[in-house]
């Protein structure tokens, strides 16, 4: 089980890193960086699966029943909206608190509801595979609330004062974006039951993509235009190479989930991506360098946690027949 464990990890990695390129195209616009990237996300994944699978995909979505379909370009919309409003969530109650409650959400409903519930698993998997996975799972859990405190103590210290928070507009905001980021991996399981994996991941990517391009293109036509995409480093360059990223990472992720399934996988995923994207702050950004000790000592302290987790999970596929 060596191949899988190695994809889902650099999955990880490269969910963890594309966004590097959104720090870099500071002078770029938001809705404009991200409308080139979901369209190369869009394009590269179309792509990739065209090729492992050949044309017969076509011929499974069209014959796939309604059931399939829904799940795949539903559960696509659904993680496409939770990243629309990702952004939005934290800006009402901070970025302490809405990681912990975003991603913690994803994490134990994605991992469990498709294991128990939706055949996340490979047939005769082995109990302790289950066990693994699910005590890491808590323990990237606690990594994941104490990276949000470390973030709370550093983002205090640096402003000398606590911004005003809208908590009760927030937290709902942020269980929902929590819930609909699930379905990253519910909406492959579902999908997945009648249609093969890469029939599956193109489904979830054309809902992901159609649906946020949507509401960029109307932001776009409200905001700056498309004059902005003159300025081809930060809106075309940037976004191309993120994209790019992103599409690998989608590719590795499902075909780690083909082998030991999407509840083994996804947990693994989204601690790596947590300790990559962490690593990138602490080490290459210098984000830390002047956060006060006791923030930099969580922080040290949590991604130690999300190591232990990623270590856990990965036994689990162990016992993955």
């Amino acid at each position: 089980m060596l191949a899988p464990l190695v994809l889902a990890v650099l999955s990880g990695i490269f969910f963890g890193s594309w966004s590097v390129l959104l720090v870099k195209a500071r002078d770029g616009k938001f809705e404009n960086f991200f409308f080139v990237l979901v369209l190369v996300v869009m394009a590269s994944v179309a792509i990739s699966t065209l090729m492992l699978e050949g044309s017969e995909m076509f011929g499974q979505i069209g014959a796939a029943d309604l059931r399939s379909i829904m799940w795949g370009l539903g559960g696509g919309a659904c993680w496409g909206l939770a990243t629309l409003s990702f952004g939005y969530a934290l800006t009402l109650v901070g970025l302490a608190l809405g990681y912990a409650i975003i991603l913690g959400l994803a994490m134990f409903l994605g991992t469990s509801v498709s294991m128990f519930f939706m055949g996340g698993l490979p047939a005769g998997v082995d109990p302790m595979a289950i066990i693994y996975a699910m005590v890491g799972v808590v323990v990237a859990l606690v990594g994941t609330v104490l990276s949000s405190h470390a973030r709370h103590l550093r983002s205090k210290a640096a402003s000398g004062l606590e911004h005003r928070r809208d908590f009760g507009k927030g937290i709902p905001i942020c269980i929902l974006s929590g819930f609909l980021s699930s379905f990253f991996a519910l909406g492959f399981a579902g999908a997945h039951e009648r249609l093969s994996t890469w029939p599956s991941i193109f489904l979830l990517v054309s809902g992901f993509s159609l649906i946020q391009l949507l509401v960029l293109g109307m932001r776009i036509r409200k905001g700056t235009g498309w004059r902005a995409f003159r300025d081809l480093r930060s809106n075309i360059v940037y976004p191309v190479v993120g994209g790019l990223i992103f599409g690998a990472a989608v590719i590795f992720h499902f075909a780690s989930a083909d082998r030991v399934g999407v509840a083994l996988a996804y947990p693994l995923m989204m601690g790596i991506q947590m300790l990559s994207g962490n690593l990138w702050s602490f080490l290459v950004f210098k984000e830390w360098d002047e956060a006060p000790k006791n923030a930099r000592a969580f922080q040290i302290f949590a991604l130690a946690m999300l190591v232990t987790a990623s270590v856990l999970i990965g036994f689990s596929m162990a016992y993955v027949p």
